[in-house]
């Protein structure tokens, strides 16, 4: 029977190194995946067990650690290695666009923000800040988990901005498993701090909002209408 597994776990492998993912299955990608957790054994069910306990392959990568390790035939190491995944692929994607991210080009950053949220379940505000040439300096996490205005203000804006001698920026945040439409207390916060820095020559250029892999920017929705947004 091992050997029979072994032949089975060789032809897969081989089929990816030939066409990658095309052809396979979702039960197949996360099976060929488990190979490499769990030696020696028919890891078929595993896969599919998977599957038919969170309803599809994202909801797997997305899953809790803990509710994966205790999934029958996974385990802690095979956890790991399934949440490795999705952690990989943003890793991957912020290296290759983060660095060249400029203030003139909002449907980069958009993009950038999407695969920057990716696989976070819950909610995070970031605030990302550029210099006098444009260029973005750094992305800074400023909550995590359920924002209320206490949480999110413009004192604590303030401090990232100054902190790295910004002189613009953009506020985001991911709504985990739901839309990318505003709440109104989105439009309220983000209202609150464009008019917070209008006295000061940093500017506020955007408030996006990412879920679902889709991103949407609010500022002009939250504004007065004809307020001149640089």
């Amino acid at each position: 029977m091992e050997r029979i597994h072994a032949k089975h776990r060789e032809r897969m492998r081989r089929r990816f190194a030939e066409r990658g993912l095309d052809g396979f299955a979702d039960h197949e990608a996360l099976e060929l995946l488990l190979f490499y957790a769990i030696p020696r054994r028919n890891v078929n069910g595993t896969a599919h067990e998977l599957l038919n306990r969170f309803g599809s392959l994202y909801r797997v990568f997305e899953a809790d650690q803990a509710e994966l390790a205790g999934v029958d035939g996974v385990g802690p190491a095979s956890a790991t290695l399934i949440k490795l995944v999705p952690e990989l692929f943003r890793r991957y994607a912020l290296s290759k666009t983060g660095s060249a991210l400029t203030l003139d080009d909002l449907e980069r950053i958009g993009g950038y923000l999407v695969n920057y949220y990716v696989g976070e379940t819950r909610e995070k505000v970031n605030v990302l800040l550029f210099d006098a040439n444009l260029k973005m300096i750094e992305n800074v996490t400023i909550h995590e988990g359920a924002a209320t205005s206490s949480d999110v203000n413009p004192e604590r804006i303030a401090e990232a901005v100054f902190s790295r001698r910004a002189s613009a920026f953009i506020l985001a945040h991911n709504h985990p498993g739901g839309s990318a439409e505003p709440s109104g207390s989105d439009l309220a916060l983000t209202r609150r701090v464009f008019e917070a820095f209008m006295n000061f020559n940093i500017t506020m250029r955007e408030h996006v909002i990412v879920s679902d892999g889709e991103f949407r920017g609010i500022l002009a929705d939250s504004l007065d209408p004809g307020t001149e947004i640089l």
